[in-house]
């Protein structure tokens, strides 16, 4: 999905990518000209794949019926009925925040005890079902002559058994909401068209139902678990909507919605955050142009195309988003550092996880109330920490990857220093500069990618040479840091090689003269005494300490002036102090 959303940039603003459907990344307000009420576009013909008995306000064609029903659905979703969920929410949420916790002896639930079987059995039938219908949404012609049927006979199967499961929920839950008058199949059961007064059919019902099973199941779930990947991964964001969470409520029990849910600004730019990096529906939603055309960003399209935004996308689009690829809730709000109402307005232009228009998605308001809800609740009871090891790699890119999963994220340092080896193998890294310290305590079997190592920082020791030699192309490096980085290398260092040779001179010359007169007296080739250093790569003393550099960096001895010419010659050289 990544690596054909970002193919829309590579190809321009605009990419034909079906026989008759174009994608276009457009300026945000040629959005509306889709999208909008009373654009001169509907929805597209391929939706009717995912009708099962009767059309639902996400499948339905015609602007009319699909009025007809919204006008009905839309009563279930009103701030009023959003309230009267409220208690329901935080009844899931407590069941969310025990699953989380530990029993009484300290052991943690164990994870496959958090959804019960039959569960998890109903989920994979709606995956086995999506298989088919995600497919015939981008190819309708496949419904010709039924060959949907003969290329997924395993999804027809996992449709039908859904068709029964909503059967069953629509019958539990008109009983229930007989009973009780409370609930989303009451307001939907006793809702009619303030209109034509009409209610909705048993039919409609059932293709409501499976709309709402879906769509508020799996999109809320993907934005959840969006927000925990990344608050995870950005500490300083975590900490920063943990501690606006603990200052407002003081307490689970006062974590409702209300004025102090309203002050959680933060939060809120963390939910839509999550919502922009990984959106629950990321591909276009297409529409599709009505009888004479219509026009977009200048560009006229004919009757019978289909047209749509990516949302991935647009999302990551820099021109909307500068580094639309961090995490970064503070783009959402205005009284930020750097950040001006205009900032916000534009990041809110191309914002798009529930789509605008007449077609949005009807139940946005109920899935903040269920997002926050949760999020505050799990932030303010727990603390957590993206995983060591392994886990803490699942859900991310590495370099090689497939385009749009290819950008690792950096590591954090209790990373480096708890798991210096799965860090270096996640990141794919063939290069690598490490202290002779650190290698030994990582042989060659548990980072095989390494093909350079470069050994610096301290003397590089003879079980070094003997381990990697022949494993990788091995580099030493000499250097100290008030001269610069590298000031000698050695490469291709072979397993013969005497651990003191620290090679040639790197942007400077070397010099070995008497520890005790250095001034004065300049060693012969082969002896051994003091390693001076002198060139463009010396600095000019010790910050604020003139003692230490006056003892450390000596005016130019003498000798110099027989072996460098008088236009090269410095006028200072460096004692480093070590033995050549």
């Amino acid at each position: 999905m990544h690596g054909k959303a970002i193919s829309t940039w590579t190809c321009g603003d605009a990419m034909r990518n079906m026989v008759s459907g174009i994608e276009i990344d457009i300026l945000t307000e040629q959005l509306s000209n889709i999208y909008s009420h009373g654009k001169n576009f509907k929805k597209a013909q391929r939706y009717s794949a995912m009708v099962h008995r009767a059309p639902n306000t996400l499948t339905v064609i015609d602007k009319v019926k699909h009025g007809k029903k919204r006008r009905i659905i839309s009563q279930g979703f009103s701030d009023a009925a959003l309230k009267a969920y409220e208690p329901v929410i935080l009844k899931q949420v407590q069941q969310l925040r025990t699953q989380l916790m530990v029993d009484n002896e300290g052991r943690e639930v164990p994870s496959d005890s958090w959804s019960p079987s039959k569960n998890m059995a109903r989920l994979e039938v709606i995956e086995k079902s999506n298989v088919r219908v995600g497919t015939l949404a981008q190819a309708p012609e496949l419904t010709f002559m039924r060959l949907d049927k003969i290329l997924f006979p395993e999804a027809i199967k996992a449709r039908d058994k859904f068709i029964t499961f909503i059967d069953e929920i629509l019958r539990e839950g008109i009983k229930a909401a007989s009973k009780s008058g409370k609930g989303v199949f009451a307001t939907l059961t006793n809702a009619k068209d303030p209109e034509t007064k009409q209610p909705l059919g048993m039919k409609e019902l059932g293709g409501e139902s499976a709309t709402l099973i879906v769509a508020g199941t799996d999109t809320t779930s993907t934005a959840l678990a969006a927000s925990f990947f990344y608050l995870s991964h950005n500490r300083a964001a975590y900490e920063r909507v943990t501690a606006e969470i603990r200052s407002v409520f003081h307490s689970l029990e006062e974590i409702k919605l209300g004025p102090q849910m309203n002050q959680c600004i933060f939060l809120r730019a963390c939910i839509d955050e999550s919502m922009r990096m990984s959106p629950s529906a990321a591909s276009s939603l297409w529409r599709e142009t009505e009888k004479n055309g219509a026009t977009v960003d200048s560009e006229y399209i004919p009757a019978g195309v289909d047209v749509g935004t990516c949302i991935y996308s647009i999302h990551h689009n820099p021109a909307y988003y500068p580094q639309p690829f961090s995490f970064h809730p503070e783009r959402w709000i205005s009284d930020e550092a750097h950040k001006v109402d205009g900032d916000v307005a534009l990041a809110r232009s191309a914002f798009n996880p529930f789509s605008i228009g007449p077609r949005s998605c009807i139940g946005k308001g109920l899935a903040y109330v269920e997002l926050q809800l949760a999020l505050a609740h799990i932030l303010w009871a727990f603390d957590f920490r993206l995983a060591l090891g392994e886990q803490g790699l699942i859900g991310e890119g590495s370099q090689g990857a497939e385009y749009g999963r290819h950008r690792p994220r950096n590591p954090h340092d209790e990373e480096r220093l708890n798991d210096l080896a799965g860090v270096i193998n996640r990141v794919n890294a063939s290069v690598v500069y490490l202290t002779p310290s650190v290698v030994s305590l990582l042989p060659p079997a548990q980072i095989p990618g390494v093909k350079t190592l470069a050994l610096g920082g301290e003397s590089v020791r003879e079980e070094n040479i003997s381990l990697w030699a022949e494993k990788s192309h091995l580099v030493n490096i000499y250097g100290p840091a008030v001269c610069s980085a590298w000031s000698t290398v050695l490469q291709g260092v072979p397993k013969s090689a005497s651990a003191s040779n620290i090679g040639y001179s790197l942007s400077a010359r070397t010099w070995i003269a008497s520890e005790d007169d250095a001034s004065n007296k300049l060693c012969s080739v082969s002896a051994v005494d003091e390693l001076l250093i002198e060139g463009p790569i010396l600095a000019r003393g010790y910050l604020n300490d003139d003692v230490k550099t006056d003892d450390a960096f000596i005016p130019a001895p003498a000798w110099l002036s027989v072996h460098v010419a008088e236009s090269d010659r410095p006028t200072k050289v460096y004692k480093t102090g070590d033995l050549a």
